[in-house]
């Protein structure tokens, strides 16, 4: 393991795993939440879902992730649209920060996930997040390699995936395939970015430090 901390990258969103705090975001939440969710339990069709879609912004505005997860889950069973599959997923991503339980969310997400792409097959930001909630869930991180690759051979400059790559084959302890990942995006990043200069960094520490085992753990 080369890193303390451990960063992968998502469409748009740079996610640490590794020093969430479980508390974050399990703050009181106000009372009008409960009022929707009683108004919710009665309502049918159109309103139930207008309801439930402003629960869930209630929630999301309050860091409850998991909570509003839930809710659009429910939205998206409804119905069925790839945007409301990818809000689901993406809101159980963020609960993952505040849980001890990653891989019972990771499978949430992958489930989400799943989803859009049986909409959208093409759909390389959502392929390469899928991969990082595989990845979390120990018993698929094969699937998060092959699914990254995946997203690769379709576009070989998809940066987050390239990086994500790079991760997956150096917490394998397989750092000569990992360098030439890292190498693309420290070469191709937007100058300055936090996954250009996260790629430098680790290029730096694979270099320094040629025979270090999967299992050690460095940081600078």
């Amino acid at each position: 393991m080369l890193m303390g901390v451990l960063m992968l990258a998502t469409a748009g969103v740079m996610w640490w795993y590794g020093n969430a705090d479980p508390e974050e975001g399990q703050a009181a939440i106000p009372i009008r939440v409960d009022v929707l969710e009683e108004e919710i339990a009665v309502r049918t069709g159109a309103e139930r879902l207008a309801l439930q879609r402003e629960l869930v912004a209630m929630l999301k505005a309050e860091g409850a992730f998991e909570r509003a997860a839930r809710v659009q889950e429910e939205v998206a069973r409804a119905v069925d649209t790839p945007a409301a599959w990818k809000e689901a997923g993406a809101l159980y991503f963020n609960a993952m920060d505040q849980s001890s339980d990653k891989t019972r969310l990771a499978g949430r997400v992958i489930e989400a996930f799943e989803r859009v792409l049986a909409h959208d097959p093409e759909d390389l930001d959502v392929r390469t997040d899928l991969a990082v909630a595989c990845y979390l869930d120990p018993s698929r991180r094969h699937r998060a390699i092959e699914e990254t690759r995946a997203v690769l051979r379709r576009d070989p400059g998809h940066l987050a995936a390239a990086f994500n790559l790079g991760i997956f084959l150096s917490q394998e302890g397989r750092a000569d395939e990992a360098v030439p990942w890292f190498e693309q995006v420290a070469r191709e990043g937007q100058p300055g970015s936090r996954l250009q200069r996260e790629a430098a960094r680790i290029l730096r520490v694979l270099r320094e430090h040629p025979g270090l085992p999967s299992g050690e753990t460095t940081s600078e």
